[in-house]
């Protein structure tokens, strides 16, 4: 064991300048996420690699980063949301990934959906945006196109801020006034309907946006009725209520007034039909929209 372990804190500081691909390490040591979040924990900033995905696709992620990034360090990440995600897409659909992060899902869905398709990506946090764009450009994809805007229900001027304490950029949220405590950044604010104000058609929408979701919905309705789009969502009741001042009940009454029902992802399918938070222990969920006509 002493041996594997040696060779797996030998190939993290490799890493550091090349690659990382470490599915058979991870595999074979039990501890190894809890031996990154303690190295890196003391480790300040961001470290940005490149890494090679198992299907080949090439990311930039942040070492640094205990969230998305870890998982795709391993090619570990929502394997169930993920699944789920690219069997619903085929060629020429239309993916929107709205808080995309370091693009895990965007790259993905790009090979699927192909070249008669599209993915929209928005990620408003500026340097996580800049490493999508890296990644995009060096996989030679041009059928993504990705926004550096936050979307709510009101364009205009808003405020990103995430806690630097926990090394997940991903928990970055829009929010009235910033925590001293917290980073953050000003950053523009659009609405989903004013970027597809042409009358593009979408099919799948992603979003994860740590409680925002009632906004970002409110200003997508016109979109929403129209495309009629198959939606994955993460639901945070703690979140929602921080940043949207709202409950489960009242997002999902929300989503009933455009035309969804919403359900349960169990084991990577639709599973159970909810109306207000289920009664399990978890602090977050991934649920599905769908037209209740659909």
């Amino acid at each position: 064991m002493k041996k594997i372990f040696d060779k797996f804190k030998k190939k993290y500081l490799q890493s550091l300048a090349k690659y990382i691909v470490l599915p058979e390490e991870y595999q074979a040591l039990e501890s190894s996420r809890e031996f990154f979040r303690k190295i890196i924990s003391s480790m300040p900033g961001e470290k940005w690699v490149m890494s090679e995905l198992q299907d080949g696709t090439m990311i930039y992620l942040d070492l640094l980063d205990h969230g998305v990034s870890l998982g795709a360090l391993f090619d570990q990440y929502e394997l169930e949301e993920t699944g789920f995600i690219l069997g619903a897409l085929s060629s020429g659909s239309v993916f929107v990934d709205i808080g995309a992060n370091i693009g895990w899902y965007s790259l993905k869905a790009s090979k699927i959906v192909g070249e008669k398709g599209r993915v929209i990506a928005f990620e408003p946090r500026l340097s996580t945006f800049l490493h999508l764009k890296k990644s995009i450009d060096l996989n030679g994809f041009k059928n993504i196109e990705v926004h550096n805007t936050a979307l709510s229900n009101i364009p205009g001027e808003g405020t990103l801020e995430w806690n630097t304490s926990i090394n997940n950029p991903g928990s970055s949220r829009l929010v009235r006034q910033s925590q001293q405590s917290f980073s953050s950044q000003n950053v523009t604010v659009s609405t989903l309907d004013q970027i597809l104000d042409t009358g593009r058609e979408i099919d799948f929408v992603k979003i994860d946006v740590e409680g925002a979701e009632p906004l970002v919905f409110q200003g997508a309705a016109s979109t929403l009725k129209r495309t009629k789009p198959m939606i994955l969502s993460e639901i945070s009741p703690e979140y929602l209520k921080h940043v949207s001042n709202s409950s489960v009940w009242d997002y999902l009454s929300q989503m009933g007034q455009y035309g969804y029902s919403c359900y349960l992802l169990e084991k990577g399918q639709i599973g159970t039909r909810i109306k207000d938070w289920p009664s399990i222990e978890r602090d977050v969920l991934n649920v599905v929209f769908v037209q209740s006509n659909g």
